[in-house]
């Protein structure tokens, strides 16, 4: 017999051929779904994680807004999560292209008022709560300090430089809320240890949030070691900064519980930062 393949000329034997070849196919897809980087599961078919950030930076301005340099000021209002307590905070993020950071801090614990101050200048940090002496950070606190500072500030103007900095997974269907996203992660070209997921819904290509594992900046001793923690962003309500659609409000999650509720928050673009918030002193 040919060993080729022929149809048969019955309808019985057309339907057993298909049958077994649609067997033969779903069990390929069923073994290999994981090596097709462009397919979502569930049935989507994800678009390319290009096409996904060139829409989120149309969302959020568009490349020429969010690739400019700017010095910002965020100052904002929101709940400390500590046990079954909530603590009030006032914060006053500060950014000065292209690498100096600094946050001021006031913590109201009942009638008690903290005052802490934070900066980052290059990969150097330092710490100061109420009259007690500066503490340096360590290189991990610097790194989350930095972070998080970008989380508050710059957010989604990273988007105008990730591709060249950063290098991407394929996209993953997620739900956040209520809402379909894709989900992307990014591993830093220089420093491969670092690494974070961002969140983007599917519709409109809004920049939902991002999620990393970083060792908070110590409110006390530089001795103070933390093992590095799960931290999951998610962008609520935005204002437009300057032609740049920023997170007005926000939450944080540590490890999967809510540690920072942020109500409100006022953005603005300043010539420069006051270059003393960055000089170390005690």
């Amino acid at each position: 017999m040919n060993t080729s393949f022929r149809i048969a000329g019955t309808s019985r034997m057309w339907g057993m051929a298909l049958a077994s070849t649609l067997c033969f196919v779903l069990g390929l897809v069923a073994a290999g779904w994981l090596l097709a980087p462009a397919e979502a599961i569930g049935g989507d078919k994800g678009p390319s994680t290009q096409s996904i950030l060139e829409k989120a930076t149309a969302f959020h301005g568009g490349a020429k807004a969010l690739g400019r340099e700017l010095a910002i000021v965020r100052a904002e209002e929101g709940d400390m999560v500590m046990g079954d307590e909530k603590v009030t905070l006032k914060c006053e993020w500060q950014f000065q292209p292209p690498d100096k950071r600094a946050v001021q801090s006031i913590v109201k614990i009942g009638a008690l008022q903290m005052n802490v101050s934070q900066a980052v200048v290059g990969d150097k940090g330092w710490v100061k709560v109420g009259p007690a002496l500066t503490s340096d950070l360590t290189p991990e606190q610097v790194h989350g300090l930095s972070w998080e500072h970008d989380n508050h500030v710059k957010n989604v103007q990273l988007l105008a430089t990730v591709q060249r900095t950063h290098t991407m997974t394929a996209p993953q269907p997620i739900r956040i809320g209520d809402r379909d996203a894709w989900q992307i992660s990014f591993r830093d070209k220089k420093d491969k240890t670092r690494m974070f997921t961002a969140f983007f819904d599917k519709t409109t290509g809004q920049v939902l949030g991002d999620e990393t594992e970083r060792v908070v900046a110590a409110l006390g001793s530089n001795n103070s070691r933390e093992k590095p923690s799960k931290y999951r962003v998610l962008f609520h309500t935005y204002v437009d900064v300057d032609g740049i659609k920023m997170p007005e409000t926000m939450s944080i999650f540590r490890d999967g519980a809510i540690v920072v509720e942020v109500r409100k928050a006022q953005v603005r673009v300043v010539n420069a930062i006051d270059p003393k918030l960055f000089v170390k002193s005690n």
